[in-house]
């Protein structure tokens, strides 16, 4: 159990440093500081991977939550790996083009969305779960773009 754990806790911390390549790659767009910048590009992602892992920790016994955290996990350091290309892209190009950005996270969005599915359709989960992380991702995008706006 220890080392499941470990596991889980580690593909999490992946996600937030491959999540942090892009993140901080947005300054040249969002002109922000860097607390602001924190608080838009890494927390508000957070959102959505925080209240799923609530919602296991309430309603999944041990066994069926680890396994859940586990494809979790997965699923958002793949996701986190997807945007890495475009940080890169941002951080070498002079001028870069910020569709290629939003493009980047359109493609992560849909790559975990289906990888999600997969997973927890072969492990037996409820398509509730699925659900519930694609009604989250869109308040979690709805966020990201009003704070954008602000």
């Amino acid at each position: 159990m220890f080392e499941a754990m470990k596991k889980v806790v580690l593909l999490f911390v992946a996600s937030i440093l491959l999540t942090a390549v892009f993140s901080y790659s947005l300054k040249i767009f969002l002109k922000e500081n860097f607390t602001v910048l924190t608080l838009k590009t890494m927390l508000i992602p957070c959102f959505t991977w925080s209240i799923l892992l609530i919602a296991a920790i309430k309603k999944l016994n041990p066994g069926p939550r680890l396994q859940y955290f586990t494809i979790a996990g997965w699923v958002c350091a793949i996701g986190s790996a997807v945007l890495v290309p475009a940080g890169i892209y941002n951080f070498l190009v002079d001028e870069p083009i910020v569709w290629v950005s939003v493009a980047s996270v359109i493609i992560c969005v849909i790559t975990m969305s289906i990888l999600f599915y997969r997973l927890l359709k072969k492990a037996g989960f409820s398509l509730k779960w699925w659900i519930a992380y694609n009604v989250l991702i869109c308040v979690n995008m709805t966020l990201f773009y009003l704070s954008t706006r602000m």
